[in-house]
């Protein structure tokens, strides 16, 4: 059996997203939890995926609730994306949040927001996958919150670039991860 620490370890290595997810229970009570094991599935119909922890106090919530909603956040963000991946932290307070469309608490000034509904639910191991169909979506200008080797980056744009003294598409430089898309490079510092 491979060892906990080590595929941690290896997970680590891959550079995500971070989101917020959330929920609102048949009592109208919040929950929402933070989340990089998001994808989207599907373009049509356009559906997204993202892994819950069947020990995370909001489980059961995220289980039975018709929807949910995805704030991809930016770096600005970290503090909000902490605490809501502490067990038993009051994760709304400081408010920040409104209903959106589908009456999910979403966070305004999130890079992007998908209000979703709940298609089905698929045991992973020790997740539950919730699998949700985009009803709403929210894009604003800005750069992503990172996670990378247990820490939080920004992916900023660097404007002058000579693309020939890249010598491949990733590189690691001065601490930082460069990437290079589209002809432009960008720096997860």
């Amino acid at each position: 059996m491979l060892d906990v620490d080590l595929f941690k370890q290896a997970m680590s290595c891959f550079p995500t997203g971070v989101t917020l997810v959330t929920t609102t229970d048949d009592d109208d009570k919040n929950w929402g939890f933070t989340a990089n094991a998001f994808s989207s599935l599907s373009l049509d119909p356009p559906m997204v995926l993202v892994c819950v922890s069947k020990e995370a106090d909001c489980c059961s919530a995220f289980r039975s609730a018709r929807k949910f909603g995805v704030n991809i956040l930016r770096r600005e963000h970290e503090s909000l994306a902490r605490r809501f991946a502490t067990k038993g932290k009051d994760k709304f307070a400081g408010g920040g949040f409104r209903k959106g469309n589908l009456g999910v608490p979403i966070l305004p000034d999130a890079l992007a927001i998908l209000e979703c509904t709940t298609e089905t639910l698929v045991p992973g191991g020790d997740h539950t996958i919730l699998i949700g169909l985009v009803e709403h979506a929210k894009v604003q200008d800005g750069y992503a919150a990172i996670y990378f080797r247990s820490a939080f980056h920004s992916l900023t744009q660097q404007r002058s670039v000579n693309l020939a003294t890249i010598p491949s598409i990733c590189r690691v430089h001065d601490g930082g991860l460069d990437f290079v898309m589209d002809m432009d490079a960008y720096r997860l510092a």
